[in-house]
């Protein structure tokens, strides 16, 4: 585990009403504590996961988490720094009253997300079934 960096997080003090998980409440003040100006940030949850000696879908679980509870939206985006490089953009909820708005937000763009991988894993079979034709005439 590596030593913690000597900085602050901003969180939204309207989350402390909820009951989450210890894993989501570190996960969200890692991403807080990597907030721009506009509330956003772009942290790693595979370098989080190494960094912090857990599994990954132990995060993936925890940003779901956070995401239904409405704390933060996030959404697979090229990295303006990193072209070509997918990251997630986390954008952090510091109003409880956009809460109901953040999680139809977050389930809109899973729902989005998970038809692009669908559509990714069809057409990689299509590909892949047409290879084997090739192979086999």
């Amino acid at each position: 585990m590596t030593k913690a960096p000597n900085r602050f997080a901003r969180v939204p003090a309207w989350v402390a009403t909820l009951k989450l998980t210890a894993t989501a409440w570190r996960l969200l003040i890692e991403i807080c504590a990597h907030l721009n100006r506009d509330e956003q940030a772009w942290p790693s949850l595979g370098r989080m996961a190494r960094d912090w000696g857990i599994d990954r879908s132990n995060l993936t679980r925890a940003l779901h988490e956070l995401e239904a509870a409405g704390v933060l939206v996030s959404k697979r985006q090229t990295h303006k720094k990193n072209i070509g490089e997918d990251r997630r953009l986390y954008r952090v909820n510091f109003n409880p009253d956009q809460r109901e708005r953040f999680q139809a937000e977050a389930q809109r763009i899973r729902s989005v997300e998970g038809a692009t991988r669908e559509a990714a894993r069809s057409t990689a079979a299509a590909t892949a079934a047409v290879n084997d034709e090739d192979v086999a005439a």
